[in-house]
């Protein structure tokens, strides 16, 4: 697999980590999705509001 998809190849213990929850059960729904999770959602989703983000960062340092 790491042949076709080099670097973006899940890893063979994550697989292994999925079989052996799979077959212990715990695993009840499968989904390619993140699950929720507790915490502020990201809203730097791209390039540029990164960049934006890092700037004002690094001006109002030391301010608060």
């Amino acid at each position: 697999m790491q042949a076709v998809y080099g670097d973006k190849c899940v890893d063979v213990s994550t697989i292994r980590h999925w079989v052996w929850q799979f077959k212990q059960g715990e695993v009840r729904e499968a989904s390619l999705f993140d699950k929720a999770r507790l915490g502020r959602p990201v809203t730097a989703t791209d390039e540029s509001c990164q960049e934006c983000f890092e700037e004002l960062a690094l001006e109002n340092h030391g301010i608060i």
